[in-house]
């Protein structure tokens, strides 16, 4: 098949729908399939790679999101004069610029449209404004219900996502695609990690952006219900105040970690926190999985398809740092609790393959 990828947000980007489009792509590639990727157009992001064609379009970064990029709203003739070789789908990744130049080229082409919702955008309504942040989220939910039954079909990683969007108004056919998890990258141990930040008791492990929306406060909170070392990777608009937040407490900031230096850090965790209410799935839970950590998480739309509560990890209350932190201390502080969840995590980890990732999707192209 030859598939047309459209997104918003594309590398050098770090986040979770971003790895899904690369590593999607990549497993198509590899199974003999063609993939062009529309996208706004940054720094140091060739025009093929991986066997993946790029087609970049102008952007800008959004003011109160720096790490954002968009493409400009022009007209969209650039869109189809690279699309006059034959297509068989186009595969929507967002819902606006470059969503909306899928949309016009799916109808122009006469080619079936496929959307991943993959981003609760209504969480991120406080960027704009927090005074008004009621009313923006409804005005969010309003626009992605547009235009995501505008679509032929819609994908998303969690049977608990596709209740929350049939709540919400969607109304086109929905599948559950996960994303998927390369186990054998998250092979090897954490002591070299230990070793260079000095930590020799229990380590607890956040890693992600650090923005509202992740909550990563919660878990700073969390902090004075559980013993040993916390460990925040990542950046983002919130850093420094995350940082004051932390004065006086065993909390490390390490900034961006690359992607070849995760997986010691999840190998060095004993637990791995993950605080978030705005994530459709949480890929840094199948990771963590697959480095063999468990996993404490709150019961947001994602995390709570993800995690077997007591079994490879605990679901705490949402924006609730006691119960978050007490749940962490209840691993931290029972080793044989910690092996049976590790060993669990690891097994399911197993199940999430991109490869029987890529094949169900592929199933869906073919569907619709």
């Amino acid at each position: 098949m030859k598939i047309a990828m459209f997104s918003d947000t594309y590398y050098p980007q770090n986040n979770g729908a971003v790895v899904a489009i690369q590593r999607f792509s990549r497993e198509l590639v590899k199974m003999g399939h063609e993939v062009h990727v529309f996208a706004p157009k940054a720094e140091k992001v060739p025009a093929k790679e991986s066997g993946i064609t790029n087609h970049l379009f102008p952007s800008v970064s959004l003011h109160f999101y720096p790490e954002f990029r968009t493409a400009l709203p022009i007209p969209a003739l650039k869109t189809f004069r690279e699309m006059r070789k034959d297509f068989d789908i186009v595969h929507s990744h967002s819902m606006f610029a470059m969503g909306m130049r899928g949309y016009f080229a799916a109808k122009f082409f006469r080619l079936p449209l496929l959307g991943t919702f993959h981003t609760l955008i209504p969480e991120y309504t406080v960027y704009l404004s927090r005074r008004f942040e009621s009313q923006l989220r409804k005005i969010s939910w309003s626009y992605c219900r547009s235009y995501y039954n505008l679509c032929d079909a819609v994908t998303t990683p969690t049977d608990s996502m596709v209740s929350l969007l049939r709540e919400r108004g969607f109304s086109k056919q929905m599948h559950v695609i996960s994303n998927g998890v390369d186990f054998k990258k998250f092979e090897g141990d954490g002591n070299a990690i230990r070793e260079e930040y000095g930590i020799k008791g229990k380590l607890v492990l956040y890693l992600g952006r650090l923005s509202h929306e992740k909550r990563v406060s919660d878990l700073i909170k969390a902090k004075d219900y559980f013993d040993g070392t916390l460990m925040v990777c990542g950046s983002g608009p919130i850093r420094k105040e995350l940082e004051a937040l932390s004065r006086g407490k065993d909390i490390i900031f390490t900034g961006f970690v690359p992607e070849e230096k995760k997986a010691s850090y999840y190998r060095a965790a004993d637990v791995f926190g993950f605080p978030s209410t705005g994530d459709t799935q949480g890929i840094v839970i199948l990771e963590s999985f697959a480095a063999g950590t468990p996993v404490v998480a709150t019961r947001s739309q994602g995390a709570a398809d993800m995690i077997d509560d007591g079994k490879d990890g605990f679901i705490a209350e949402p924006r609730n740092p006691r119960d978050i932190g007490e749940k962490i201390q209840s691993i931290l502080a029972d080793e044989p609790l910690r092996e049976k969840m590790s060993s669990r995590a690891l097994d399911k980890a197993k199940e999430f393959s991109w490869e029987k990732c890529t094949r169900k999707l592929v199933d869906v192209y073919k569907s619709i």
